[in-house]
């Protein structure tokens, strides 16, 4: 793996691309202080070490006639695991699935375009455990930016810079 030293041009980098994918190299470079040859450079090794996997477009669900998005937690019968997992990657409604340590074996955000419409993404989820359902009735932080970490957690130090950081360090944190 390629290793880079996320200091605070590269969180910088970062922050930009995650607000506006489509952002230019030469306006990167002006609000960063670097040329637009020198901030490609660093956008390339980001991606090589694949600290920046893509680039997505932010689809409006609700646009789109997705009224509800909910949490479906999850509880697997013995032996269903594998199967919800290949459930969930067959449905359009499933946006992320993940599984989870705790009472609950996965938890699945979706969307819906109706009450009916979620019964019947539940009806399919139930032939393989026992769902629970939260509506979410508005979203108070929805950015998915990644960010330094707070102050001792290895991320910005008081001054307000973040710690230079390799991915070496970020692959042993989650190890």
């Amino acid at each position: 793996m390629n290793h880079v030293v996320m200091d605070g041009v590269n969180w910088r980098i970062l922050a930009l691309l995650q607000e506006n994918a489509r952002i230019s190299f030469s306006e990167i470079g002006r609000q960063v202080g670097l040329t637009p040859t020198a901030v490609a450079e660093r956008v390339r090794r980001l991606e090589d070490a694949r600290i920046i996997r893509g680039y997505h477009v932010d689809v409006g669900a609700e646009e789109l006639g997705y009224a509800m998005t909910v949490f479906i937690r999850v509880t697997v019968r013995p032996g269903s695991s594998s199967q919800l997992a290949r459930l969930a990657a067959t449905l359009p409604e499933v946006l992320e699935c993940h599984r989870v340590t705790g009472d609950d074996s996965y938890l699945i955000k979706a969307v819906a375009t109706s009450v009916r419409h979620l019964e019947q993404l539940l009806l399919k989820i139930r032939l393989f455990g026992q769902p629970a359902t939260s509506v979410v009735l508005s979203t108070v932080v929805g950015h998915p930016l990644v960010r330094p970490a707070a102050a001792g957690e290895g991320g910005e130090e008081p001054s307000g810079s973040p710690k230079p950081r390799t991915t070496q360090d970020l692959t042993a944190r989650s190890a």
